[in-house]
Order: structure tokens, then C-alpha cells, then sequence
């Protein structure tokens, strides 16, 4: 049967151009010209500014390779190599602690960095915090700007070669110092705390949170997991902390003025369009080195691969057999398949999930797809070879809907964010929550003024939408014998994440009930297949936990299996 060559068009491949010189898509390129800024190569990049003060402060995979990188960079970013950095990229606290301890020959246990600090309790960091305010000023100057977009480097390899890039190798050296980064901000933010310079710790705070933003706006899936860790570690930053230097009304209507004018994060429509380049790259690799999507299949099937075990029971060398069975008929029918075939189905798929980016569809595009592609071996026609080929692709390559959860546990967590600052903020000038005092009133009216127009979305989990007229999200009373809702300790919890919305009056917690909520979502042992496993019983999609936020004004996360005395102390009590 004859096979029919894959056509370039609009409905296979997608893309269709630039090509190489070989007549292939060059799908990193395209990629590229999609997700780059037109504000790359000027100083409305933050990036670029940043590299004009620090250089190339990647890493590379092979060190020979490290000029090579950073040449590429510069001329991306359109400086000039010769003209040297003019700061050194200072070092994390955890590094200095790290050589201290090891100086000492101590063991180090690395520290979270989640309460405030001072130099009386690491006075080793001292020189380090007189160090770092002018780099972490070069920083929160480049991290303004309106862009901080790292460039696209294609690989050491395939530039030598001149096959297309893998846009699943796509290299991006300094995601590291970009770690580096929100460490040492949030550390420095801390340290502020406790010295009592709660200006300071707000502009750390809110730079973390804008740093998280920016970088996700690429749609890349892996920047948008780098981003939103950056955004928690900044919503978990206790501003309101030090009890000698309580957060003005001032500085709480600051910060939630700041939190409007942060720049919009990608959305999940983009970041599945950005990944589908990946798959359709990851495709025409397949077609241009057909035995690749065989060793990647018998690879993930075998494991640590065959041979390697020297004493192998009957079933082992019978999965080994199978395995390698496989591997030669994808070596085979990868040659036969109709490729046409692949690249529609693979955009079919993808067009489907952009109708509806939830996980919930993608469960049910994947049965479709599973049930469509169906076909045992072996595959007699080129069309069918197609399938399969499309088959072992989205088992390994799929639309990224599940970061659907990921964005939701964001936007949950700073709705939060917003909700305290508001009740902190009608408490410093009322002194009290008085819900219940006025007939029809509740905290949730009260706090409304504080709010930007359209502040009943705030009031409801992406995750976990609530019907009008309730709320997902409780306030926790500390004295039924009195209104004020706010527990006396600023390590207490005031604001909860519910299981089922609640009506706006009923959503008024005592620290008893507040304990059973949170307890409902730990965990319970479950014995399976022989084994015992620790399972969540939580009931909504955060998946590990609970968003709670302290009086401090931070917003974390109650893990599903929080100890219950660790609780108890949350919640203002040292006992049951």
C-alpha cells in the first residue's frame, strides 16, 4: 500500500514555517517567534536588564558548553559580550549557612525560612545582609519592568547537527538563579520583619509575588509550576508578624492596591497552545528517527531496560521478551504509518481540549482517544499504524490540564490574601468584626468597602465555586462571648478554606469547629493490596490540604496530614 508523504498544511502539522533546511518544521523557531516579546531585546525586558547587571548566571549541562550559552544570550538580549557584569549574584542564605556549619564541622538542617528572623539568632548571616540590599536592588528594579522573559536557547546539540531542536530539551539555564532569587527575597523579607521594617518586607513581598507573574506569562507549563511557587512563598510572607510593628491601615490598603495592578498571568488556553508545539515537535521527531519513538516506548515499559538484572525470574524475561517485541514493531510500523494521519489526530485532540480546558474533559478526551486508538497489534494498515503511534504520544506528550488545579489553588490562595487584609483592615478601624449586631449583616458585607468592585468573586475557590448568597471561605471567632474575631496571637488562623460553601451568616466558625473542618481534610490509613496507604480525605480538588491565613496576614497551606496538636496551637490552644 502506498504511504503518502506528510503534507506541510494547516491541518496536519499546524505550523508551517520556518522550516529547515532539510524541508522540516523547525518548531522550537516557531515557538520562539509565538512567546517571545516584542520588548526581548530592551530594557522594558527585565531580563535583560538583569543579565546587564549579573551576566550568565546559569548553568550549563556540560561546562565546555557554558560560552557557547552565554553568547547566545547576549546576543538574544542585544548587549554586548565584551561589556563585563557590573554586580556579582550574591550567594543564598542556606549557601552561607551551609560553608559556616561545614567550616565548623557541624551538620546543617536547612532551614524553611518561614517565621521572621534576626541576626541574634543567625548572627553568621551578617555580613550577607549587609551584602545583599544592592544586588536585590539591581533585581526588584529589573523584576518592575513591564516583561522579564528569559530567551529560548536551543541545545548545544542540535545546533552542531542541525536537526531541529527538541522543544522538550529547550534550555533554560537560569531557572536556578531564578530559585536563588525568591529564596533570598523571601529570606530578606523575614529579616525585615524582625528588625521591624514592615515598608521593607512589603516591597520583598510584593517583588516575589510580581517576579511569580511575569514569568509564567511565557506559557510554558514547567515556568508556570516556577511561578506560582513563587507566588505562594509570597502570600505565606507574615507581614503583619511582628507584634511591635503592627501593619497599618496604611500599609494593608497598599498591598491590596498593589495585588490589583499585578500583571495578569497566562491562562490555561495558553499554555496548552504552547504545548502543543511541544507534541508536534515531539511527533516529527518520531517521523525524521522512527526508531526513537521505539526506544523512548521500551524505555518507559521496561524501566532500567533488559539484560541488566543477572538472575531473572520466568516473568521478568517475559516482560523483557514483550518489551523488546515491541520495540521492533514500532522500529517497523513507524516506518509505515500514514503521518498525515498522526499530526490531524494530534491537533484534533488539542482543539478539543481548547474548547473546554478542564480536567474533567481531558478525562474524557483521553477515553475517546484510548477507544479510538484502540487497535491490537499487529496494525495492518498505515492509517492504523497512525494510531498507534498517536496512542504511545499522548500516553507521554498531553495537553497540561491538570495545571487547571494549580492556577485555581493560586487564585484560591490570594482570594484569601485579600479576604484578611480586608478584615485586618475594618478591624484597625473598628477595632472589632461586629457581625451579628445589625440584622442582615455579615462579615462579608463589612469588609466589602475594602474591596475592589466586584468582590463576590473573592468569596468563592475557583476550585470549589460557591452558589450566590454563600461563601467557601470562614471566619474563625476565638471568644463566643464576644464579637471580635480576631484571635489575640498573630500566629493564629482567622480565615478558612470550607469543604462545602456555606451561607455568608452561617460562615462564622468557633475554633471547635474550625479544628473539625481542618482535621476532615487530613488523612486516614487505607489498607491496599497488602500495603497500608495514607489517603487524603479531603473532599475539593487543592488536592494535599487546606488554604488557611493567619492574623500575621500570611496564607498557607494546612497539609492533609498536619499533626492535630501543631493544629491546635493555630487555632490559639495548646489542649483540646
Amino acid at each position: 500500500m502506498m504511504i503518502p508523504p506528510l503534507e506541510i498544511s494547516e491541518a496536519t502539522t499546524r505550523i508551517t514555517g520556518p522550516l529547515t533546511d532539510k524541508g522540516q518544521i523547525d518548531f522550537f523557531k516557531a515557538l520562539e517567534q509565538k512567546i517571545s516579546p516584542p520588548e526581548l531585546a530592551t530594557d522594558e525586558n527585565g531580563y535583560r536588564v538583569y543579565f546587564r547587571y549579573f551576566g550568565d548566571t546559569g548553568w550549563t549541562r556540560k561546562p565546555e558548553h557554558h560560552e557557547f550559552y552565554r553568547l547566545q544570550n547576549y546576543e538574544k538580549l542585544g548587549l554586548d559580550p565584551i561589556i563585563p557584569p557590573t554586580l556579582v549574584f550574591p550567594l543564598t542564605p542556606d549557601k552561607i549557612l551551609e560553608e559556616y556549619y561545614k567550616a565548623k564541622e557541624e551538620e546543617y538542617q536547612k532551614n524553611t525560612w518561614d517565621r521572621p528572623w534576626t541576626l541574634e539568632e543567625y548572627p553568621m548571616l551578617a555580613d550577607w545582609i549587609n551584602e545583599i540590599d544592592e544586588p536585590l536592588d539591581a533585581i526588584t528594579e529589573a523584576i518592575s519592568k513591564p516583561v522579564f522573559f528569559m530567551p529560548l536557547l536551543p541545545t548545544h546539540e542540535s545546533v552542531q547537527s542541525g536537526e531541529p531542536q527538541d522543544i522538550v530539551e529547550t534550555f533554560l539555564p537560569d531557572l536556578k538563579s531564578l530559585r536563588s532569587i525568591a529564596q533570598i527575597l523571601q529570606t530578606r523579607a523575614l529579616y525585615r520583619i524582625g528588625q521591624g521594617n514592615i515598608d521593607g518586607a512589603i516591597d520583598d513581598k510584593l517583588t516575589l509575588r510580581r517576579l511569580g507573574r511575569l514569568i509564567t506569562q511565557s506559557g510554558i507549563d514547567f515556568l508556570y509550576y516556577f511561578g506560582t511557587t513563587f507566588e505562594n512563598m509570597g502570600v505565606a510572607i507574615p507581614v503583619g508578624a511582628n507584634p511591635e510593628h503592627p501593619l497599618t491601615k496604611e500599609q494593608i490598603q497598599r498591598i491590596l492596591d498593589e495585588l490589583d495592578g499585578m500583571p495578569p498571568r497566562a491562562s490555561i488556553r495558553d499554555i496548552i497552545e504552547v504545548n502543543r508545539y511541544g507534541t508536534l515537535a515531539v511527533a516529527q521527531e518520531y517521523m525524521r528517527a522512527p526508531d526513537s519513538l521505539g526506544k523512548h516506548h521500551f524505555i518507559l515499559v521496561s524501566g532500567s531496560g533488559a539484560g541488566q538484572a543477572p538472575e531473572q525470574s520466568l516473568g521478568e524475561r517475559i516482560e523483557e521478551f514483550i518489551a523488546e517485541f515491541t520495540l521492533r514493531s514500532y522500529h517497523a510500523f513507524t516506518r509505515t504509518c500514514n503521518w498525515n494521519v498522526v499530526f490531524r489526530r494530534i491537533n484534533e485532540v488539542y482543539d478539543e481540549t481548547l474548547e473546554s480546558p478542564t480536567q474533567e474533559h481531558w478525562r474524557f478526551i483521553r477515553a475517546t482517544v484510548e477507544s479510538i486508538l484502540g487497535h491490537p497489534s499487529p496494525l495492518f494498515s498505515p492509517d492504523d499504524r497512525a494510531l498507534e503511534v498517536v496512542r504511545v504520544i499522548f500516553r507521554y506528550h498531553k495537553p497540561p490540564v491538570h495545571l487547571e488545579f494549580t492556577i485555581q489553588r493560586s487564585e484560591c490562595s490570594e482570594n484569601m490574601q485579600r479576604l484578611a487584609l480586608a478584615i485586618l483592615q475594618y478591624q484597625r478601624e473598628h477595632g472589632t468584626m461586629s457581625h451579628g449586631n445589625v440584622p442582615g449583616e455579615n462579615w462579608a458585607v463589612l469588609i466589602k468597602p475594602y474591596l475592589v468592585e466586584n468582590a463576590e468573586r473573592y468569596f468563592s475557590c475557583p476550585t470549589n465555586p460557591s452558589p450566590e448568597g454563600m461563601t467557601t471561605y470562614a471566619l474563625v471567632q476565638y471568644d463566643d462571648t464576644n464579637t471580635d474575631t480576631v484571635g489575640g496571637s498573630l500566629d493564629t488562623i482567622i480565615l478558612i478554606e470550607l469543604l462545602e460553601p456555606m451561607p455568608f451568616d452561617k460562615a462564622i466558625v468557633s475554633v471547635d469547629e474550625a479544628l473539625e473542618l481542618l482535621c476532615d481534610c487530613g488523612a486516614e490509613e487505607l489498607e491496599c493490596c497488602g500495603q497500608v496507604r495514607m489517603v487524603s480525605r479531603r473532599k475539593n480538588a487543592h488536592g494535599d490540604g487546606m488554604n488557611v491565613v493567619y492574623r500575621s496576614g500570611a496564607v498557607r497551606v494546612v497539609s492533609a496530614t498536619i499533626e492535630r496538636a501543631e493544629l491546635l496551637r493555630s487555632l490559639g490552644r495548646e489542649t483540646e
